[in-house]
Formats: structure tokens, C-alpha cells, sequence
């Protein structure tokens, strides 16, 4: 602005320095030699105001909202240890237990019995039996009646159930068929076999013993000291009832 100003006054001064040479009154030219001595211009200060301060206040964001992009996720194989299968089954019927069995050996005329069991623990049993027997040794005519008392052992729990084995001690009475004299001993031995006994009641025993006599409680002149030590063997196929 300072130079500005100083061009213009020297412009004004130039100006007017053509007005020193002119005409006069008479028409005559008038020229004016010499120098013309011009103050300097006036130096012109001009204060220019700083410019004022801007302050600029920057302007908060726009929340800007950026949808995800979807994320698939492939989904891992999951490894489950097979855990044990348990088949609950429905708790066994209780059987009824039985505890009493009578059979009877028909089938042998010359040579049967009729047996009773009764079962007091799973594996003893108490038996009886009623022997008749016919005997023709070597054109000796005979017969036989006896009891014999024992006890019973059964393998499978179940008595009177299943097989069998057990002691066997009785009192025989041995008469001539005829009927001229007799004798009284103690027979002892084992009795063994198998024993069926159905729902129905049904009861079938197999098995047989063997005997001998071990004493002669009493005896008349018709019979001897022979008769001692003679083995009796029994085979039995009886049928019956349990319950």
C-alpha cells in the first residue's frame, strides 16, 4: 500500500510540471529554462490491521454404520465317546418252589417201591421209601418188604428237583414164599438219579440203588449167616406228583 501511494504522487507531480512552460497574456511563448526543484513526495504510511484469527472448530464425525459382513462358520465334527447301552430286563418270576415229590415204580412187579422227597434247603431233601421185591435166587422163592430212611443231595439247588445222590440205611423182612420162616435185617447202601417236577404236578424219577444187606437183626433155622453181604441193586422208572 505504501508503494501504491508514492506512485501516485509522483504521477501528479509530473503532471504539473508541463504547466512552467506556457504561453503569456500576449500570446507568446514563454519557456522556462531551468530546474524546478519539487519537494519530495510525502511519504504515506498506510497501518494495515492484522487479519483476524480464524478459529476453526472441526466438526465431530457422523456415526457411520457398517453392516458386517456375514461370517459362516463350518461346523466341526464332534467326536462322542459311545457310552454303554444297559438292557434293563424285566425282574424273573419267581418260581414256586417245590417241596414235595411222591413217586411210585409200578412198572416192575417182581421189583418196586414207592418214594417221597421233601425238600427242607435248596440242596437237601429228606427221603423215605417202601421197597417190595420178589426174589428167585437159584430156586429159592422169596419176598421182601422194607423201608429205608436217607437224605438227599441235589447239584442244582432246586431240591426235590433235578439229580440226586444220597444215603440210603432201612430195616427188610425176607419170608420164604412159601411161608415156613423168615429173617429180619438192616440193608444200607446209596440211592441216586434224576427227578422231574412240572408246573402241571407231574413227577417222574429215574434212578436206582444199590444195597446190601450189612446185619441180621433176627433170623430163624431156615435162614443162615449166608444171607449177609448180599448186594441188592434197584432200577427205578416211578412216576408221581409234586407240589
Amino acid at each position: 500500500m505504501r508503494f501504491s501511494a508514492w506512485i501516485a504522487l509522483s504521477s501528479v507531480w509530473l503532471a504539473a510540471a508541463p504547466a512552467l512552460a506556457g504561453v503569456d497574456e500576449a500570446g507568446k511563448q514563454i519557456v522556462i529554462s531551468g530546474g524546478v526543484s519539487a519537494p519530495p513526495p510525502p511519504t504515506v504510511i498506510v497501518s494495515t490491521p492484522a487479519p483476524p484469527t480464524v478459529v476453526v472448530t472441526p466438526v465431530a464425525p457422523q456415526p457411520v454404520y457398517v453392516q458386517p459382513p456375514p461370517v459362516y462358520v463350518q461346523p466341526q465334527p464332534v467326536y462322542a465317546p459311545p457310552q454303554p447301552v444297559y438292557a434293563i430286563e424285566a425282574p424273573p418270576q419267581p418260581e414256586e418252589d417245590t417241596t414235595f415229590a411222591l413217586t411210585v415204580n409200578p412198572l416192575f412187579f417182581f421189583f418196586g417201591n414207592v418214594q417221597a422227597k421233601v425238600g427242607v434247603a435248596d440242596w437237601v431233601a429228606l427221603a423215605g421209601q417202601f421197597d417190595y421185591m420178589y426174589i428167585n435166587f437159584f430156586g429159592w422163592k422169596m419176598w421182601m418188604l422194607g423201608v429205608l430212611v436217607g437224605v438227599d443231595f441235589f447239584f442244582t439247588g432246586r431240591a426235590p428237583e433235578g439229580p440226586f445222590l444220597g444215603p440210603r440205611i432201612g430195616f427188610d423182612h425176607f419170608n420164604w414164599t412159601d411161608g415156613n420162616g423168615g429173617v429180619e435185617v438192616i440193608r444200607a447202601g446209596l440211592a441216586g438219579g434224576y427227578q422231574w417236577v412240572w408246573d402241571s404236578g407231574f413227577a417222574l424219577l429215574i434212578g436206582g440203588s444199590f444195597t446190601y444187606i450189612a446185619d441180621i437183626a433176627k433170623k430163624d433155622e431156615s435162614f443162615d449167616s449166608w444171607i449177609l453181604g448180599i448186594p441188592i441193586p434197584t432200577f427205578d422208572i416211578a412216576i408221581g406228583f409234586g407240589s
